[in-house]
């Protein structure tokens, strides 16, 4: 996977945020984007999600980037998508859904709250840099007081 580094240009620069109530998931997704992610955060849940967004976007170096997981207790994928859409400050963040199924009803859902990809578990590795960069490709950066 070293070989294909050079391909990953829009990931290199990017900060990412990972969103899953699973330890392990964010772990696992982690693994695969450590080489290749300036820098990644995790959240457990959905709320600490938007705060993790917020906080970043004040201090003006918010995420390119989420992943996030569909099927989480208390505020699960679809509200925390919800959520974010509708918070200006942090409105135009690329987001991938991840789920470990093809929840159908989910996955349109996602996708009418303006979700810019969606990746299934169990991740495979190259598909998941793919996505990642084909989304930063296509996405802009409202971003233009970053810091970084």
């Amino acid at each position: 996977m070293l070989e294909d580094i050079k391909s990953y240009t829009h990931l290199k620069s990017s900060r990412v945020l990972v969103v899953d109530d699973v330890d392990e998931w964010r772990e696992y997704l982690r693994m695969f984007l450590d080489k290749y992610v300036h820098f990644i955060d995790e959240a457990k849940d959905g709320e600490e999600a938007v705060k993790r967004m917020l906080r970043a976007r004040l201090e003006k170096k918010p995420y390119d980037l989420v992943f996030l997981d569909l099927m989480m207790p208390e505020m699960n994928g679809l509200r925390t998508l919800k959520t974010i859409r509708e918070t200006s400050a942090i409105s135009h963040t690329a987001v991938i859904v991840v789920t470990t199924d093809n929840y159908a009803d989910f996955v349109k859902r996602a996708h009418e709250l303006g979700v810019q990809g969606y990746v299934l578990k169990p991740y495979k590795g190259k598909a998941i840099l793919d996505r990642a960069e084909e989304v930063l490709k296509k996405h802009p950066k409202y971003y233009l007081g970053r810091d970084d």
